[in-house]
């Protein structure tokens, strides 16, 4: 599994249990389910080229959130709203997005300091490499004069041995 379908699932099971310890699940939680639904969909970014046991833990985990939008909608039938919530759910509504843009930021902060980490490492492999490579060459050189003293010396042998008989 990749590391942020893992941190994704990790952070959704974590929330859902939550709202799922909760006797009753009110429009009070709608931010939070809107919340679970947004990680949902990053899950499912993550895992739409991979294999079908991802797809399988996403259909698990639109089921659990769907019975929690149910939930909501049938308790929120039975309430009416006042004028004066409505302000105070924009309030919350803002802070929560203004949460999420900020882990946002920071993941994003992560991914980027993870891409110059990786960057890092390939340009010292890479200058390892170009090491290795300028010593394999300096020794099939040093091989190649070598074999060439090598038949040299043969010869030499062979013309000594014919006059020596």
């Amino acid at each position: 599994m990749t590391e942020l379908f893992t941190n994704y699932e990790e952070e959704f099971k974590k929330r859902i249990a939550i709202l799922e310890k909760n006797d009753s699940v009110d429009s009070s939680d709608l931010n939070e389910i809107q919340e679970l639904n947004d990680i949902l969909e990053q899950m499912k970014m993550e895992a739409q080229n991979n294999k079908p046991l991802y797809k399988a833990k996403l259909r698990v985990y639109q089921t659990q959130l769907n019975q929690l939008k149910n939930q909501v909608s049938s308790d929120g039938n039975n309430n009416d709203t006042y004028p004066g919530d409505e302000d105070s759910i924009r309030r919350q509504r803002l802070l929560h997005n203004s949460e999420r843009l900020q882990g946002s930021s920071q993941r994003l902060e992560d991914i980027h300091r993870t891409a110059l980490e990786t960057e890092t490492m390939g340009a010292d492999i890479l200058q390892t490499l170009r090491s290795q490579r300028e010593t394999m060459m300096r020794t099939r050189d040093a091989v190649s004069e070598t074999d060439s003293y090598l038949d040299k010396a043969s010869k030499t042998l062979k013309s000594m041995s014919r006059r020596f008989f």
